[in-house]
């Protein structure tokens, strides 16, 4: 797509369990992040100011005008972004309004991303497996776990627990994954297990929200 956000960097980074890469916003290149849990996109103050954005007086201050976000070549729209101070080094949190919005490939092992197209078939072959979605009230992007007594959630780490240890591998449809008790950086609750970006880390996924499903390359993965 044109226009003025243009065709972005596909470059992706995993550091201290976070993903960064470069995004614009109404324009202007910013250095944004992914977070499963977070239910809204999310801007620094610092980021809010530079736009000469107006907030309003709420507590989770909000900006109502239509914003135009880039990643990769396309443009994503959304009417209200919130600001919130924000740690790392991420300016923009990308939520689950704007990953409604498009499916996103991540391959790590490369180290690129791409958002596919609207009428692009996304593959489902004998080497992928296909990880159910739920997206609960409190934000929380749950993975259907082959154990339904355990509640297991795609999330960031927390910060004091990036660079823990893997977790036990649970199978997901023929696919094991590492999954973790420490608590998430989102809106998960300590009493839920976590699956990170790390799990994913010599592979690739699709994020297929507007499909509620987590599309993973069986070829690799922990």
């Amino acid at each position: 797509m044109g226009g003025p956000v243009g065709v972005m960097s596909t470059k992706l980074v995993l550091k201290a369990g976070m993903l960064l890469f470069a995004a614009r916003l109404d324009g202007h290149a910013v250095t944004a992040t992914i977070d499963p849990t977070a239910a809204e996109t999310v801007i620094t103050p610092r980021l809010a100011a530079y736009l000469k954005l107006t907030a309003s007086e709420a507590d989770d201050k909000d900006v109502r005008h239509f914003h135009v976000i880039g990643v990769d070549h396309a443009e994503l729209r959304l009417r209200r972004v919130l600001v919130r101070n924000l740690d790392g080094p991420a300016t923009i949190v990308i939520g689950q309004d704007l990953l409604a919005q498009m499916r996103i490939r991540l391959d790590f092992d490369r180290g690129r991303l791409r958002v596919l197209d609207p009428t692009e078939h996304a593959s489902t072959g004998e080497g992928e497996a296909i990880i159910a979605l739920r997206r609960e009230t409190s934000g929380c992007l749950e993975l259907e776990a082959p154990d339904q007594s355990a509640r297991v959630a795609l999330a960031n780490p927390a910060e004091n627990t990036a660079n823990a240890p893997p977790g036990a591998p649970m199978d997901f449809a023929g696919l094991k994954l590492s999954v973790s008790d420490g608590t998430s950086s989102g809106n998960c609750g300590s009493e839920t297990r976590i699956v990170t970006w790390a799990s994913f880390r010599t592979t690739r996924i699709l994020i297929d929200l507007p499909h509620e499903r987590l599309v993973v390359d069986k070829s690799g993965g922990s």
